[in-house]
């Protein structure tokens, strides 16, 4: 005897623990091509995007960085400010934010597409290594009372870190994958890439 699965739409609304094996398999494949569809009514009214199932606030953690270092350009002082500055996950950043739907947010990425979501965390690791290198860099310089190479090495990396997040921004908001790769600002940084920026 067959058995009718139920809609996608409310098999979401149910726990994953209640599911059978072949619900789970209806689930994921419909989250995986269309997350939106089973999403819409539920992140409707909030800031996470109903077809990537991701948020910007994210980002805030790496935007309140680069606020940071424009000051260490200026008042190298200020780097006291940042020194401790430490990545954080996708899932450590809800669980200590403010956002009024961090709950849902957490939740929702993990069902967001992989692809989208492997590209986001790829320029997350861009982030977090240029953002602690800058910081480092910075340390050094202010050791040796060196204020011009702090803000031309802070000032440098601050542009680039905007790239980057201008690039996160949008594989959150549903940009086309294939069309960021092709006009990435950086093609995945390693250390030698972040080194030539401070030579």
């Amino acid at each position: 005897m067959a058995f009718k699965l139920e809609n996608p739409a409310t098999l979401s609304d149910r726990p994953l623990e209640t599911l059978t094996n072949a619900e789970q398999s209806t689930l994921r494949t419909n989250h995986e091509a269309c997350p939106g569809t089973a999403w819409r009514d539920r992140l409707s009214g909030t800031n996470i995007n109903p077809d990537t199932l991701l948020a910007t606030d994210y980002l805030n953690h790496f935007n309140e960085a680069v606020m940071i270092l424009d000051l260490v350009a200026e008042m190298p002082d200020c780097l006291e400010d940042i020194i401790d500055w430490a990545p954080k996950s996708y899932q450590e950043h809800f669980a200590h934010s403010h956002f009024q739907h961090k709950a849902l947010a957490v939740e929702a990425y993990a069902h967001a597409p992989a692809a989208r979501r492997a590209a986001l965390e790829a320029v997350i690791d861009d982030l977090n290594l240029l953002i602690l290198c800058t910081i480092s860099e910075a340390a050094v310089g202010l050791s040796e009372g060196a204020p011009d190479t702090i803000h031309a090495t802070v000032s440098a990396a601050a542009s680039q870190l905007r790239e980057l997040i201008a690039k996160a921004s949008r594989i959150i908001n549903g940009g086309t994958l294939e069309t960021m790769t092709d006009n990435a600002p950086t093609d995945g940084m390693n250390q030698d890439a972040v080194d030539s920026l401070f030579d």
